[in-house]
């Protein structure tokens, strides 16, 4: 009898550590920004303004043979709009000449938007000159190449139409169960997101970006803050769901300790939202502090239930596949979170495309487990044994994707898009 209760004070002291450390942990790039920030501030000795939202023309421009071509133009954009097409070669911008496209985009975003600019391209013999107004940079939305943009168009509507038929199951059952009403909410809150980037990808490609200022302006960026709640929420709720369930080793008081980062970043995102930019912050400088609490928070939430279960009655084969589903979650969020925070440089996205497969593949896969979750609790009272391999199996398969789209994305930076090197290393590396 003495050893189950040895396990069990040293599952609780585990799982106390991990409540207290992982929450402040979480608050990481937050803090370094700020740090940063300060210390700049005092170094040029200037004001200290708000960070700006981050401009873009919509076009993706490459390096080509001494040339700067566009090599993505969205089709909606101003810039289609305005004429410019996908291979015309850049020559002048505002009638200044640029020699790289690193150059040339950081003067893009470095101007606010609305600005009106005024590109002289070369297509073919002919000489072209034209001017647009560049908008706000879609936030979470990767408009870099054809292929990501409708990705994560399908993408999004896929996981909206599994989270409506979560809706569908979860809500009848709300009124008569505390723990599906817990569900319910669950499953409503990582809508929001899901939902939100769909509506926003949609507006995008029916209407065009929005101009800032504008009515549609406005409700597009209501719906990013909207959006960003549901982002922000669900990793406390899948966390407080989880702990929850390992009452025994969690007071009441110490599980309110996980929501301080949650409340950190909202108010964070809302004064954005509201204002612009917050001290150094702006929407897209919340990305990678979102994006590593998230991951925080999931490994955070599987290392719980795998001390949760280390303290249960004798293994079952089903009580053996969620352990390892925990685990394969908990290896995975940890190492996304090290390759936030740039800890993992070897494997860092080597350009924004390749970041954003990334990004919108993270925030897909992320969702799975609160779904998954969420569905067998209603379903089965537990996880059962046919939902705990598919998670594990999900989870592997996001895996082997993440590996496979961060794989090609390296390729494809060093023998470039297209050539018969590119086919066959991406040939040989597929197989």
């Amino acid at each position: 009898m003495s050893q189950p209760n040895h396990e069990s004070t040293l599952a609780a002291r585990l799982a106390t550590i991990l409540v207290v450390l992982i929450p402040l942990l979480a608050l990481y790039p937050i803090v370094q920004t700020l740090s940063d920030w300060i210390a700049v501030s005092r170094v040029i000795d200037s004001p200290r303004v708000g960070a700006a939202s981050r401009a873009y023309d919509w076009i993706v421009w490459e390096d080509d043979d001494g040339a700067i071509e566009a090599s993505y133009v969205h089709p909606s954009s101003p810039a289609a709009k305005a004429g410019l097409r996908r291979g015309d070669s850049f020559y002048m911008l505002d009638y200044q000449q640029y020699f790289n496209a690193k150059d040339l985009s950081s003067v893009t975003v470095g101007r606010n938007p609305g600005t009106t600019l005024n590109y002289t391209v070369q297509r073919g013999t002919e000489q072209i000159d034209t001017s647009f107004k560049i908008t706000r940079y879609p936030t979470f939305l990767y408009p870099t190449s054809a292929t990501l943009w409708r990705f994560s168009m399908w993408g999004f509507a896929i996981a909206a139409f599994f989270h409506l038929l979560g809706l569908i199951v979860a809500a009848p059952l709300a009124r008569r169960s505390v723990a599906a009403l817990f569900s319910t909410v669950l499953i409503a809150t990582s809508a929001l997101w899901i939902v939100g980037n769909l509506v926003r990808i949609i507006a995008i490609d029916i209407l065009g970006p929005p101009t800032p200022g504008g009515r549609y302006d406005l409700m597009f960026q209501a719906t990013t803050l909207v959006s960003l709640v549901g982002w922000i929420a669900f990793p406390v709720l899948l966390v407080r769901k989880v702990s929850g369930s390992s009452s025994s080793l969690l007071s009441q008081r110490l599980r309110s300790v996980i929501y301080i980062p949650t409340v950190v970043l909202g108010l964070i995102a809302a004064g954005v939202a509201i204002l612009g930019g917050v001290g150094p912050f702006a929407l897209d400088e919340l990305v990678s502090p979102i994006l590593f609490y998230a991951s925080c928070y999931i490994a955070l939430a599987s290392a719980l239930i795998l001390l949760s279960s280390s303290t249960a009655d004798p293994d079952t084969d089903s009580d053996q596949w969620n352990r390892v589903g925990s685990a394969v979650t908990l290896v995975v969020s940890i190492f996304a979170a090290l390759l936030i925070v740039g800890v993992v440089p070897v494997v860092r996205p080597t350009s924004e495309s390749t970041a954003g497969w990334f990004v919108v593949a993270t925030q897909l896969l992320s969702t799975a487990p609160v779904i998954l979750v969420s569905l067998a609790t209603l379903r089965y009272g537990k996880l059962d044994q046919v939902i705990r391999r598919s998670l594990v199996l999900v989870t592997f398969l996001g895996v082997l994707f993440l590996l496979f789209v961060g794989g090609i994305g390296i390729i494809e930076s060093v023998t470039g898009t297209d050539g018969p090197a590119r086919n066959i290393i991406a040939g040989l590396y597929t197989v």
